[in-house]
């Protein structure tokens, strides 16, 4: 179906209970549905090429590559499209991440620009209403940050009818 997709997402589940109440709150769009996460790798490919080969490729890929540590402390802003989120630190092991999977998957585009390494923690209300939303951010979190953290996993969803759904969950170092 036109418009279904697939993305490579590296889960912070650590955060989950902290922020969901907040994300569900902020959030206007189908990324309620997700864990809070960063995106290393979006669009991968439409949901009818990822087979079997795709995902061992994956498992592969990832299974070789160590875990890494993060931290989440910053706020940043994307202004279009009112985005407030969090900037790991460091950025770069998500960013070479996502050159990896390029790498082996060129069918998935391997000449993107790098993205800004984010989670999302607000989205979809008026730009000019940033600055309210991270003061409350702030006040609820400000205490608790930096929140160290460590990627675990990397997991491929797949977005079908506007729905985004978990196809695959890879250990990396496996």
């Amino acid at each position: 179906m036109a418009g279904d997709i697939t993305a490579i997402l590296v889960p912070v589940h650590e955060l989950e209970p902290a922020l969901r109440p907040f994300r569900d709150k902020h959030l206007r769009s189908s990324a309620t549905k997700l864990p809070p996460h960063v995106t290393v790798f979006y669009p991968f490919l439409p949901p009818e090429q990822v087979d079997d080969a795709v995902r061992a490729g994956l498992a592969k890929l990832f299974a070789g590559l160590p875990r890494f540590s993060h931290a989440l402390g910053k706020t940043g802003r994307f202004q279009q499209g009112g985005v407030l989120y969090l900037a790991p630190e460091p950025a770069e092991p998500f960013l070479a991440l996502g050159r990896k999977i390029g790498a082996a998957f060129p069918a998935a585009g391997p000449d993107r620009r790098e993205p800004v390494m984010h989670v999302t923690i607000a989205q979809g209300g008026p730009a000019e209403k940033l600055d309210e939303v991270e003061a409350e951010f702030l006040r609820e979190f400000s205490g608790k940050m930096p929140w160290l953290v460590e990627a675990r996993e990397v997991c491929l969803y797949s977005k079908i009818a506007g729905v985004w759904r978990l196809e695959k969950a890879f250990p990396l170092g496996a």
